[in-house]
Order: C-alpha cells, then sequence, then structure tokens
C-alpha cells in the first residue's frame, strides 16, 4: 500500500498496489482499526460535500505525490458568486 494523503485525525488513506482501492489506516498500526474507504470517486463526494460547508478537503487531508498522480485531472463541483455551478480542477 501507498499512502496517499496525510490526515490530520488518527488515520491515514492509503491505495493498495491496483491503484483502484483506498484503505484508511491507523497510524497507531493497530489494524483492527483499518477500514476499506472507497474509490477516486468517494472521495471526490467528499470534497463536493465539504464545500457545501464551507470547509475544503484538502486542509485536513494532506495529498502525497502519488494522490496528485492518481487525481490529476480530477475536478470537483464548485458554485460561483451568481450561484451557477461550474467545474474546477481540484488537483
Amino acid at each position: 500500500m501507498e499512502l496517499l494523503f496525510s490526515c490530520s485525525g488518527n488515520h491515514d488513506i492509503y491505495v493498495d498496489k491496483n491503484q483502484q482501492t483506498f484503505w484508511s489506516k491507523s497510524k497507531d498500526g493497530n489494524p483492527k482499526c483499518d477500514s476499506y474507504f472507497g474509490d477516486k470517486n468517494h472521495i471526490r463526494r467528499l470534497m463536493d460535500f465539504e464545500k457545501k460547508y464551507g470547509r475544503n478537503f484538502i486542509d485536513e487531508n494532506v495529498p502525497t505525490e502519488k494522490a496528485l498522480e492518481l487525481f490529476s485531472g480530477m475536478h470537483s463541483r464548485l458554485v460561483g458568486v451568481e450561484g451557477k455551478e461550474f467545474w474546477l480542477l481540484s488537483f
């Protein structure tokens, strides 16, 4: 597994060798706390969810070079000043 996001909480987000499946792994090394985390689409949905509340997913989950490589070209929905949606590259 390779580190994708260094998170502010007690877990970090990793990707397995197929580069499609993400895992939440405990920072203290306790494997009982590790769990399936989803895929790229799950991260994108989390980013959109955080934006609804004026938060930025990246503020608390620092991407590694591997994350920047995997998410290159992905975009997330934003709402502009006039209330109209527009798209912006997030990575």
